[in-house]
């Protein structure tokens, strides 16, 4: 339900209601969706569902075979729902100025419920009736809610002034909340497949199926905005806008950040001097702008305040570690982006087209670090330097046919695009570089690190042996299948790897250890 309703000559009230039930069953695959379809498109197509009596035929197993033959082994009871309210209020104060409060609350909660019956794996055995059946009656229940309440405050101002400056004003803040709790349970081995209570699985000094969890959390977001838009004779475009962000999910006075903006645009073809070519050029715009962007997606809820986790019980006790570190001076990643373009038309609009290039200076690249196993956490993030992201894009849209009952259009699109590591936290190697390999540089004769993140150089570059043909031949064999016995066997149709060799062709070429070769047997490497 969505309505308005005007409270007097200044007030207006809106109001929605939203309400959505979902129920679903959950695959039973033992192996997931995409193990199951992968492998049944390589199934042949005599493959047999149902036996000469219309029965369910199993197949291979309960992961490759047929879904349908355990369908009645899984019992699901899933549902989630979805309960949405806004509400706002504006008041238009004056001509060109009017106040908007507005409220939303997002209800989400959902309930899952599990439960397998004895249900077949594979062959069945006649001397051990546990073959082929999975007979552990896995059990599980779980339980979330999530809260979500934003509530926006704005002032909005648009006046014209002396017939050609026109200008639109905006400025206004946000508040943003959410609130997390759910629990689960989980056991097995219960002893009939006649009822699903979780009070019914194993839970006693021989066999512990039994777990529980609890789960809470809450983050909010506050942020301050303003934008005012500018056009002298709706030929010259100027925007500038500003916001400032606060995250709970950074701390201290690190959740703070500050993104500001412009644009401006130069609606070209209504210019005079463009008159002789409007018959052909429909739209011409130029534009350029500079913007800040923040970004800290990624990052869990209490990742930086650090974390402990507790351990499997020994000898009937249960031991508790930090699994993360605590992490106060991470910062915003902030992007500085300038863009410069022109947008076209052409034939009363008929063909469009566009061309932009950007240039994208990122600071404070948020990545994960890895740490040395003897630390006892994996990894921490951090602000790992800065990066650049240049290119060129083109677009164009051609409406090759426009009529009553017809419509077609053909859009085409190019890009070139160049990413560059350009400051990474000093650690003593070769530009600073994170990772990466090592290999034989022909050129150099030497060995380079390559991949990783380098100082100078590209992320995301793969590196591999150059070929230099197939074995195809007697010959072919031989020259590659001469020395080390170790290696294993080099057979037809094997990649001949530019820096393997035998010993043979290693003599006869001159090539040496040295110099990056390798002698084997294997030709694909």
């Amino acid at each position: 339900f969505n309505g308005d309703y005007k409270i007097n000559d200044y007030i207006t009230s809106e109001s929605g209601i939203q309400y959505a039930r979902a129920k679903w069953r959950d695959q039973s695959l033992q192996n997931g969706e995409t193990n199951y379809w992968a492998r049944m498109l390589s199934a042949p197509p005599t493959l047999r569902e149902t036996n000469e009596n219309g029965e369910w035929i199993l197949g291979r197993d309960a992961s490759d075979g047929n879904p349908a033959f355990n369908i009645d082994k899984y019992k699901r009871d899933n549902q989630s729902d979805k309960f949405t309210l806004n509400q706002a209020f504006r008041a238009d104060i004056m001509k060109g100025l009017y106040v908007r409060l507005s409220a939303i609350l997002m209800y989400d909660e959902s309930f899952l419920e599990a439960f397998n019956k004895d249900f077949r794996t594979g062959i069945m055995s006649y001397t051990n009736p546990n073959t082929g059946w999975n007979r552990t009656r896995n059990s599980s229940a779980q339980f979330d809610r999530t809260i979500r309440q934003t509530y926006n405050a704005i002032a909005n101002y648009e006046s014209k002034y002396l017939d050609k400056h026109n200008i639109n004003a905006m400025v206004g803040g946000e508040f943003y909340d959410a609130f997390n709790k759910g629990l689960s349970a989980a056991g097995s081995l219960a002893p009939t497949d006649d009822f699903q209570d979780l009070g019914l699985t194993k839970n006693n000094t021989e066999q512990q199926t039994r777990s529980t969890d609890s789960w809470h959390s809450n983050e909010r977001i506050f942020s301050g905005f303003g934008r005012v838009n500018y056009n002298y004779d709706e030929k010259y475009l100027l925007t500038l806008t500003v916001r400032r962000d606060g995250y709970s999910r950074l701390l201290g006075d690190n959740r703070y950040g500050t993104f500001p903006a412009f644009s401006l645009g130069w609606l070209m073809h209504k210019e005079g001097f463009m008159k002789p070519t409007e018959n052909w050029l429909s739209y011409l715009k130029l534009r350029g702008s500079w913007g800040k962007n923040g970004n800290v997606g990624g990052i869990g809820i209490y990742e930086l305040q650090g974390s402990y986790g507790s351990q499997t019980a020994y000898n009937g006790a249960i031991g508790f570690l930090q699994t993360g570190l605590a992490n106060p001076t991470l910062l915003w990643e902030k992007s500085n982006t300038i863009e410069v373009g022109t947008d076209m038309g052409f034939l009363d609009n008929r063909i469009y087209a566009s061309l932009s290039f950007y240039n994208r200076i990122t600071d404070d690249k948020i990545a994960s670090v890895i740490l040395p196993t003897s630390s006892g956490i994996s990894s921490i993030r951090t602000n790992n330097g800065s990066m650049r992201n240049r290119g060129v894009e083109l677009e164009t849209t051609i409406k090759a046919v426009q009529k009553k009952d017809m419509k077609w259009e053909i859009g085409m699109n190019a890009s070139w695009i160049k990413n560059t590591v350009l400051k990474l936290p000093f650690n003593g190697n070769e530009n600073n570089r994170q990772g990466g390999q090592q290999i034989y540089d022909p050129k150099s004769k030497k060995l380079i690190w390559v991949g990783g993140y380098q100082e100078g150089q590209e992320w995301g570059e793969v590196f591999g042996f150059v070929s230099e043909g197939i074995i195809r031949t007697d010959e072919d064999l031989a020259k590659y299948n001469k020395i080390d016995l170790a290696a294993g066997q080099a057979w037809y149709g094997a990649s001949a790897g530019k820096r393997v060799a035998s010993q043979k062709l290693m003599n006869e070429r001159g090539l040496t250890v040295g110099s990056g070769w390798i002698s084997t047997r294997k030709g694909d490497m």
